[in-house]
């Protein structure tokens, strides 16, 4: 069992983020807790200057509310963080601050952008200093 569990949540299909909290639930100590983790990538600056100025606000309050509402849905008690950059030295950089025993990430079916960005699943199993979960349902 692990005493803090770092859950990475893409806000993809609602089953894979459901399957990921249940099993941080399975695997978390009495008094432990999972950390809900949500990391919106950066915009590009050439991008950003397009926008408006309260749309990066807007889109980490929607991740938030949807986090929320996942772990009420589940009834899941979850420290909620979302973040903004680059998505797995942002997820590994939680998983530090947090002291985290396990990071639990879902794969996804590999394709071209991997070749060319890399994959965050890889990035973190290669990267993190705790223990890591890939599930793959």
């Amino acid at each position: 069992m692990y005493s803090k569990i770092i859950c990475a949540i893409g806000l993809g299909p609602r089953e894979k983020a459901e399957h990921i909290l249940r099993r941080a639930s399975e695997l978390i100590d009495r008094d432990g807790q999972i950390v809900l983790v949500h990391v919106l990538e950066s915009v590009p600056h050439y991008v950003a200057q397009s926008l408006p100025s309260s749309f990066e606000l807007s889109w980490m309050q929607d991740a938030e509310e949807k986090l929320k509402s996942l772990c009420a849905r589940l009834d899941v008690q979850a420290l909620l963080v979302v973040g903004a950059g680059r998505t797995a030295p942002t997820i590994l950089t939680i998983a530090r601050e947090q002291r985290a025993d396990l990071i639990i990430v879902g794969s996804h079916i590999k394709d071209v952008t991997d070749m060319f960005f890399g994959s965050v699943v890889d990035h973190i199993t290669h990267r993190a200093t705790c223990a890591v979960l890939i599930d793959r349902h």
